[in-house]
């Protein structure tokens, strides 16, 4: 399955259904992480 379809079928066509973080967890296969986010905005972050 490409990611395409995938984020189609776990995140845009299940709308309010689910919990969005259900619907993550089945794109990504993992938890949300956001030490990315915290990097690029200047915040120490850790791995």
């Amino acid at each position: 399955m490409s990611k395409l379809n995938s984020i189609v079928k776990n995140i845009f066509s299940v709308g309010n259904t689910i919990d969005p973080a259900e619907g993550y967890r089945k794109f990504r296969g993992r938890d949300p992480q956001n030490a990315a986010l915290m990097r690029a905005r200047g915040f120490p972050a850790t791995k």
